[in-house]
């Protein structure tokens, strides 16, 4: 499982990102992948649009660990 944080979710909506190569890597090997509350809220209150935000969980929901209390 990797644990992603803000700066991931950002390289993967934004093109050209030298962290986007090692997404698609991490993705194409099936893995799973966690991100915290902090940074998904980071990464939503940031200068984003509608369509990456989509873009971001429609690529990672499949993918994300769940936990459930």
């Amino acid at each position: 499982m990797i644990h992603l944080d803000t700066n991931y979710l950002i390289g993967l909506v934004t093109s050209p990102s030298p962290l986007k190569p090692q997404l698609l890597a991490w993705l194409k090997a099936g893995e799973e992948f966690a991100i915290s509350a902090v940074g998904w809220s980071e990464f939503l209150n940031g200068p984003v649009t509608p369509q990456e935000i989509a873009n971001a969980f429609g690529i990672l929901a499949e993918r994300l660990y769940r936990l459930v209390f």
